[in-house]
């Protein structure tokens, strides 16, 4: 091994030596700015235009394909992309690594790069773009390109920032093999990890129709049936009813939503439970923003106790979560409404029931808006597929 000279690579086998990806090019571009390649040119087939969504850490992702004319393209020529080209993103955030690269397929037909994205034509003898595409998904590569970028939330690097990126570079034939190795194995494990996803999507499901069925039905098999006179219900147990949500609900702590203007986060405040903190990842005081004392003192009426239920409703309406011990003397904001259950109902089974399907299809039919979605507490208090056995 010998020094790389690159403080995030350390050391590389001695045979290897440090090469910028410019050296190792015939050709660049980035992709057409401006009024150039607009939106509106896109045509339903034609010359692939590769954008950022295409480009994977180490793969060519092709299912969101665009389009312009082959008219429209003859005033791009130079952005073109051949099979075999590295692609570049140069934009990327928490998800998305800017810098990170692919190898155009085989069979892309006539291809142009977007603005962000840049192409780079390797050296036949010298560069297998593979390989090339596989370091630029390391971590190594990540940290070359972070060092360049511009950006706190989107971090962008320019093309002449991807032609100094700095490129590992073991003998040809290696390349080829490190190359053929990464695309076996990588795939192998791609496989592997659909075919976990698709285990996870069957047990969710399973969860999904457990909870629906024993809060509508019970845990009783051979329990007498009625129709429920709600559709999306149907039967329940004899003994049980439909109630409205707010039957369940403290009369002295009505269901209410919180603060209107709860104004910039302060450290030392009052947590306040927004719409998309309604679960329980979100749920702690350490994820929340903060709004002044002040502010809060003047919505007593919704503050939170540890046990209540909060539900979102606007954006992404429905989500249920229990409230912690720890967020005792928080509050809402306008998004997100407080549900606190009545002595007689148990809280994990109201909690249930709320997440089940049929009461979030009931939820989802009353729900209005279409921008942004939102449920009225009107809606919200008579939401009537509850369904609780007799006592």
């Amino acid at each position: 091994m010998k020094d790389s000279g690159v403080a995030w690579l350390g050391e590389i086998p001695a045979g290897w030596e440090m090469v910028r990806l410019g050296r190792m090019t015939t050709a660049y571009c980035d992709g057409p700015f401006g009024s150039a390649l607009k939106s509106s040119h896109y045509v339903s087939e034609g010359v692939r235009v590769i954008r950022l969504q295409n480009v994977g850490a180490g793969e060519f992702r092709g299912g969101d394909a665009a389009f312009i004319s082959e008219e429209h393209f003859t005033t791009l020529g130079r952005h073109e992309v051949r099979q075999g080209d590295l692609i570049i993103a140069g934009l990327g955030d928490d998800r998305h690594p800017v810098g990170r690269a692919c190898v155009a397929p085989a069979g892309i037909g006539r291809a142009m790069v977007k603005a962000d994205c840049f192409r780079f034509r390797l050296h036949e003898n010298r560069a297998v773009p593979a390989f090339v595409s596989w370091y630029l998904a390391s971590d190594a590569a990540r940290s070359d390109a972070g060092a360049q970028g511009r950006g706190a939330t989107r971090v962008r690097i320019n093309l002449q920032d991807a032609v100094r990126l700095q490129i590992p570079v073991p003998p040809f034939e290696e390349q080829k093999r490190i190359a053929a190795f990464l695309d076996a194995h990588t795939t192998t494990i791609d496989t592997a990890i659909a075919e976990h996803e698709r285990n996870l999507d069957l047990l969710a499901e399973r969860r999904r129709t457990l909870v629906s069925s024993a809060v509508t039905r019970g845990l009783d098999p051979k329990a007498p049936m009625r129709d429920s006179g709600v559709s999306w219900i149907g039967p329940i147990p004899a003994t049980w009813n439909i109630v409205d949500l707010r039957r369940l609900v403290d009369p002295s702590r009505p269901i209410t939503y919180g603060i209107v203007l709860p104004g910039e986060n302060v450290a030392d405040g009052v947590p306040i439970v927004k719409s998309g903190d309604c679960t329980p990842e979100r749920l702690t005081p350490e994820r929340l923003h903060r709004t002044t004392r002040a502010i809060e003192a003047g919505y007593g009426r919704s503050r939170l106790r540890g046990g209540d239920l909060v539900i979102s409703i606007r954006g992404t309406v429905g989500l249920v979560a229990l409230v912690p011990p720890s967020l005792e003397g928080a509050n809402l904001t306008q998004d997100a409404a407080r549900i606190a259950p009545t002595a007689g109902t148990d809280t994990g089974w109201l909690q249930h029931v709320l997440r089940s399907t049929p009461i979030q299809i009931e939820i989802a039919h009353r729900t209005v808006g279409a921008t942004v979605r939102g449920l009225n507490l009107r809606e919200l208090r008579n939401v009537s597929t509850n369904v609780r056995q007799f006592r």
